[in-house]
């Protein structure tokens, strides 16, 4: 602390003997003191108008009783001119100290009470709140109703207009024998309304005021003590910040004094202007603080020119009032000392990081500051008024100065323990530096959860073995439930559960292969990622039963604790040099390999991997193909058997590709719905064969309707009824026209889902069918649940049937079952006239299938 206010050089010398004592410790108490006097000289005070009442305080015991206090937002005038000064009506407050909060007009308050004694009585009627505007106040004696105005005071009034010195609005009040008493108090305020209002004798007033003298006393003595601990460590510290510091306390408590009602002109009542030097002291705070900043924190260069910037805009205030001038004024000097208040605490957090003393200096202006934010909330009435709230800046002030009274201790302490503190905070930095090189290594090889070697390092171990002179094999073992579990038992229960696997499968491969496992950074298995682990075995098992125990074991439930649960794991294998010679590859068909869902154990298959190498190049030109014409609609004529008409056609997709050539729909339909691009798909078909339908009529009459399929996706798209309708719309087509065909499973995907959209696009005027009836597993009721239009027969039925009576018999019930729910039937799969023969026994039937004429493009036919 000495350090920091030590100047960096010796003051410059100025001729004459006084300027070694101003620029000395004692400066700034001498710049107070003459700024204190030109003030008592040049300010003055508003004229006495106290007025001494008449009559002598009773001093008999209190028999009076009085209600809680009452409101009305309405005017004194309004309430008096409209007669209900002594109605019913009126609102109650929680306590005589509760606001009404912020209110535009003014508020009258009510209290009643009644003297029983039989003779008259005097009592004070007190309101302990100096901040408010106005308070107008009228007496109603109950006997004759009235009114009795009683003396206007306020804040916004003289002090001269109080009846009493005192901090309080006081009224005296005499209360004739046997009746009841009214006072109406009309209160203005630009902040919130309220009436702390309370009856007092002579005596009660006399000890409140004892109370708020002592509470002053110790908030005063406080004060005292503080800057006479400032003088001690000016003298011991030689700091002209500490004296600056004094300057500020004494500014302080002046202000606060002045601001809770006991200004010095209790002191000295024959000049009552000594309090308006508030005008110099508010000022010199801010002129204080900046300077006691500037010596605190060391501020050098344009710092410093800011903080003497505050000082000389305050002493431009501080001379203008005196000067008598109205500007800049005090709302002036308010948006100044706050300004220099958050520069103070913008510079101090600045340098908090790195400096004790600007973290202290930030607490210092934070408790001013909030010391005088109590001070003002009082004031306004956002807190409540007592002796805590009225004294908050003195004990801001006071609280500062501790403050700083611990900092002078702590850099004592400090600078004994600075040497021990930096050698030890060397050995931790050290000791940290290697943990987080330790960890950071760790982190880069091996994974988060299983601390196992990573993808990378399991990539580098098999680079190093060259497959032609050591074959391996890859096994990946991919938990298909990971993800499952750890959303019901939460990750972190799911990572210990998975550590506690890879613990045993670990030691499972140990028994079981021994040497043959390729060690991975002495660990036997590698985590890929958390539902992935791999291994690699230096030679293929050439006996099937390693196989069959892997397998076995992975499948077995796994118990640790609670649970009981398989984690359905899948087991892919690829072979070196055969599958490839690079690490990254080899793992990488492993892993392909264990994604086969209908097998355990697989090993990869080059001419699987091709397919879906073509299948996932194919979904990459679906796009392109939609739009290009790679794609095309063929159509096949559904017919009525009985005579041979065409009354509909089937559009059925085919797609030419430029490289693969015919690409049949088995080959990528299935992908496309799997990766969620089949409703594009639809989508365009639904299109396709609505702007078909045109010369599909053409060629076989206006009744002719075509039939489009839809996909369980479909169904499950939001918005799919409404974009079926626009599609339709926007060809001019009836919805009647188009026949959408779902198949058996696809409803049975999402049965409430599916019934809820075949009902309304079946309400929009859609025909809807049930395509490859006989091949799913639906119920009778649930089909029955379907509002359905077409039952279309699978093809298997008509294997044989010509010839096997219990296919017969199967037939005619299908048959019977859709006349049963009113349906039109259409059989799928005709190939030659035989059946086209045996089928023509049914009436109304109709029939779709190589026999009465194949896929064509429209532009065949």
């Amino acid at each position: 602390m000495p350090s920091k206010d030590t100047p960096a050089q010796p003051p410059r010398r100025v001729p004459g003997k006084l300027a070694p004592f101003l620029a000395s410790i004692w400066g700034p108490l001498l710049f107070m003191a003459l700024s204190l006097v030109a003030g008592a000289l040049l300010l003055r005070g508003p004229a006495d108008a106290i007025t001494v009442l008449p009559a002598a305080p009773d001093q008999s015991a209190w028999p009076m009783q009085y209600e809680s206090t009452e409101y009305r937002k309405q005017s004194l005038a309004e309430i008096l001119s409209g007669g209900s000064a002594l109605s019913e009506g009126w609102s109650g407050t929680a306590s005589n100290w509760s606001g009404l909060g912020y209110l535009t007009g003014p508020v009258t308050f009510r209290t009643t009470f009644r003297n029983t004694r039989q003779d008259a009585i005097q009592r004070w009627v007190v309101v302990p709140a100096p901040f408010l505007d106005q308070i107008r106040p009228v007496r109603i004696n109950h006997s004759d109703g009235r009114p009795l105005p009683m003396r206007t005071m306020g804040d916004q009034y003289p002090g001269g207009n109080r009846i009493l010195d005192l901090p309080f609005w006081v009224w005296p009040v005499t209360v004739p024998p046997q009746t009841s008493v009214s006072l109406l108090f009309e209160v203005t305020n630009n902040g919130p309304l309220m009436l702390p209002v309370s009856i007092q004798s002579a005596w009660e007033l006399a000890g409140v005021s004892g109370k708020v003298l002592t509470w002053q006393s110790l908030i005063v003595g406080s004060l005292v003590l503080t800057m006479l601990l400032n003088l001690l460590f000016t003298f011991l510290f030689r700091g002209k910040g500490i004296s600056w510091l004094t300057v500020l306390l004494l500014s302080a408590f002046h202000n606060e004094l002045v601001l809770s009602g006991f200004g010095l002109w209790l002191l000295w009542p024959q000049w009552p202007g000594i309090n308006t030097l508030t005008s110099v002291t508010l000022p010199l705070c801010l002129i204080a603080v900046s300077q006691f900043s500037r010596h605190v924190l060391s501020l050098r260069g344009p710092t410093t020119t800011l903080m003497h910037g505050l000082s000389v805009a305050a002493l431009v205030i501080m001379g203008a009032r005196l000067a008598g001038l109205s500007f800049p004024g005090q709302g002036s000097m308010l948006v100044l000392g706050l300004t220099g208040c958050g520069l103070i605490l913008g510079l101090s957090a600045q340098r908090a990081g790195h400096d004790l003393n600007a973290r202290y200096m930030a607490i210092v202006i934070l408790t001013l500051m909030v010391g005088a934010a109590v001070s003002s909330l009082r004031t306004i009435g956002w807190l409540p008024v007592n002796t805590l709230t009225n004294s908050g800046f003195s004990i801001g002030a006071v609280v500062a100065n501790l403050v700083l009274t611990v900092l002078l201790i702590h850099r004592f302490v400090l600078e004994r323990q600075q040497r021990r503190q930096f050698h030890r905070a060397a050995r931790q930095e050290q000791t940290l530096r290697n943990r987080l090189e330790d960890d950071y290594q760790r982190l880069l090889r091996s994974h988060r959860v299983t601390r196992l070697p990573n993808r990378p390092v399991f990539e580098d171990v098999l680079a190093t073995f060259n497959p032609e002179e050591s074959p391996y094999a890859v096994v990946w073992v991919r938990l298909g439930r990971y993800y499952e579990i750890e959303q019901a038992v939460g990750y972190r229960h799911a990572e210990q559960l998975l550590r506690a696997y890879v613990t045993r499968f670990a030691d499972f491969l140990e028994r079981q292969l021994g040497d043959h496992l390729l060690r991975i950074e002495n660990a036997t298995i590698a985590t890929l990622d958390a539902s992935s682990h791999a291994f690699a075995i230096r030679a293929l098992p050439q006996d099937a039963t390693f196989w069959h125990s892997l397998a076995d074991w992975l499948h077995a439930d796994f118990t640790s604790g609670r649970y009981v649960f398989s984690w359905n794991p899948s087991i892919g294998v690829a072979l070196a040099p055969e599958h490839g010679h690079i690490a990254s590859d080899i793992l990488s068909r492993a892993g392909f390999a264990s994604l086969n869902p209908t097998d355990v154990l697989t090993f990869y298959d080059p001419a699987t991997a091709d397919r879906h190498n073509d299948q996932q190049l194919l979904m990459l030109d679906l796009d392109h193909a939609l739009n290009s014409g790679d794609i095309e609609m063929h159509y096949q004529p559904k017919v009525r058997i009985s005579n041979g008409d065409v009354v509909a056609c089937e559009a059925l997709i085919r797609w030419q590709h430029p490289d693969f050539g015919a690409v049949s729909p088995a080959d990528w339909i299935p992908v496309a719905e799997k990766l969620g691009a089949i409703h594009q798909v639809t989508l365009w078909a639904l299109d396709r064969a609505a702007f078909d339908l045109a010369a599909l009529k053409q060629r076989f009459g206006d009744q002719t309707r075509v039939a489009v399929n839809i996909s369980a996706h479909d169904l499950g798209e939001s918005g799919f009824v409404e974009q079926a309708l626009a599609t339709v719309r926007r060809h001019g087509v009836s919805p009647g026209a188009l026949i959408l065909e779902i198949t058996e499973t696809a409803a049975m995907t999402d049965e409430a889902r599916a019934r809820t959209v075949i009902s309304a696009l079946s309400d929009e005027g859609f025909r809807i069918a049930l395509d490859d009836f006989g091949t799913g597993y639906s119920s009778l009721g649930a089909l029955a649940s379907f509002e359905l239009d077409e039952l279309k027969i699978d093809r298997s039925f008509l294997a044989g049937i010509t010839h096997s009576e219990p296919r017969q018999r199967v037939f005619f019930s299908a048959v019977e079952l859709a006349d049963a729910l009113g349906l039109q039937v259409v059989v799928e799969g005709v190939e030659d006239r035989e059946v086209a023969d045996w089928l023509r026994r049914f009436p109304g039937l109709m029939g779709q299938g190589f026999y009465w004429g194949a896929p064509e493009p429209l532009s065949n036919r």
